[in-house]
């Protein structure tokens, strides 16, 4: 998958925006048969690369504080 990064997203969110395939070869084939008996025939052929997910990523969050140290209370004996 393919992570392009979005400041207009909300921190941490991830939006996919295109969706995975597999790829394909398509081949069409056509014939014209003409009335004074000619043929034409001919065919086309497309090939599809596979692609991965595409995703649009918010900025990372800031790092949560650490929490406060416990208050050191009490005393001596």
């Amino acid at each position: 998958p393919r992570e392009i990064p979005a400041p207009s997203l909300p921190p941490g969110v991830r939006k996919q925006v295109d969706f995975a395939a597999e790829g394909a070869r398509v081949e069409v084939r056509r014939t014209v048969r003409y009335r004074d008996g000619r043929v034409l025939e001919n065919k086309v052929v497309s090939v599809y690369r596979p692609w991965g997910a595409v995703y649009l990523v918010g900025p990372t969050p800031p790092p949560e504080a650490p929490p406060a140290p416990p208050a050191q209370g009490g005393g001596a004996p």
